[in-house]
């Protein structure tokens, strides 16, 4: 049985990789230890040696792609809350405001969007 906060923790990993993704602009742009310390925390590894830059190639992590699944089940402002604080950068509170919530409201559609995660974990 998953907690909370095994599922926040997975939200972390989950966010944090595609934050890299899109600051990185993938594989290609990246140093060698980036790469190696990705590989080393998500256990995924390409002998390709390279990557393009299109998000089709991008080798996803099952425990990644699990996320993704779960987080594209989820209404509108259940995914807006977990986005603002697991995928962009800055203050969650800060992102939620400039997507339109209030912090009393964040905090509740990011609860409600944990659980129904760690429901499906």
């Amino acid at each position: 049985m998953n907690t909370i906060s095994d599922t926040r923790k997975a939200l972390v990993i989950w966010g944090e990789y595609w934050q890299r993704q899109r600051e990185l602009g993938g594989w290609s742009n990246r140093s060698t230890v980036d790469r190696c310390r990705e590989i080393l925390q998500t256990g995924v590894f390409s002998s390709s040696g390279s990557y393009c830059n299109d998000s089709n190639s991008i080798s996803v992590p099952d425990h990644v792609e699990f996320i993704d699944e779960c987080f594209e089940r989820l209404n509108v402002s259940f995914r807006d809350a977990l986005r603002a604080k697991y995928k962009l950068p800055g203050s969650a509170v800060a992102n939620a405001l400039r997507l339109g919530m209030d912090q009393r409201t964040y905090e509740y559609y990011l609860t409600r969007a944990e659980l129904e995660i760690m429901k499906t974990m």
